[in-house]
């Protein structure tokens, strides 16, 4: 789904009983409202934007869905204590190494993941390398 494709999406759940969504080309202006039918979603697939990640993580969509899959080559992981029903996490593809800059450690994406609040809910993992 494409963020112009939201209205619809809403209209089409409202009959439907929808239960994964893929987000694509999901900009900050794109601005999710909660809707009800977003506590049925259990999968998303988000290619994210820096702020549209953010935007997924603090609606009611981010707070019931339960899988979550990242396909992003982006290093930001924005989930302190977000997502919290989420059960399985892909961040497959995702750039996982610390970003030094000048010999300080400016962003460590495993390490703000070891500090999410709902670490210990995980059941599944899936930190793959993307295919050299």
């Amino acid at each position: 789904m494409f963020a112009s494709e939201l209205g619809i999406v809403a209209r089409l759940a409202e009959r439907e009983p929808l239960a994964a969504l893929e987000l694509l080309n999901y900009r900050a202006d794109a601005v999710m409202a909660d809707a009800p039918w977003q506590a049925r979603i259990r999968l998303v697939v988000h290619d994210p934007y820096h702020e549209s990640l953010m935007l997924l993580c603090e609606s009611a969509l981010g707070d019931a869905v339960e899988e979550v899959t990242l396909a992003t080559t982006a290093r930001w992981l924005p989930i302190a204590d977000y997502l919290p029903r989420c059960r399985h996490l892909s961040l497959a593809g995702m750039r996982l190494e610390d970003d030094v800059q000048h010999g300080r450690m400016v962003y460590s994406p495993l390490r703000t993941l070891a500090n999410w609040h709902h670490l210990e809910r995980l059941e599944v993992l899936d930190l793959a390398l993307p295919p050299a």
